[in-house]
């Protein structure tokens, strides 16, 4: 049997939790627009280094902070 005791009690549990998942996307994001930002400024032998041409460091500095790779997707 559920009570409202119980219900409150499973909300407090879960609350710190939701508010860590969102400080941890927000923090995904904002790292995420960081590396792309640098990646921007690399020259041409540091993108050669990296194994990147310049139109494809472009088009990735180019993408939004939200439009992350599937692998941070959880």
């Amino acid at each position: 049997m559920t009570t409202a005791r119980t219900l409150t009690a499973a909300n407090t549990m879960c609350a710190p939790r939701s508010n860590a998942n969102l400080l941890e996307r927000a923090h995904r994001f904002i790292t995420l627009a960081k590396t792309r930002r640098a990646l921007a400024q690399l020259d041409l032998r540091m993108l050669d280094d990296i194994g990147l041409c310049t139109r494809e460091a472009q088009l990735e500095a180019a993408r939004p902070f939200w439009d992350a790779p599937a692998f941070w997707r959880k």
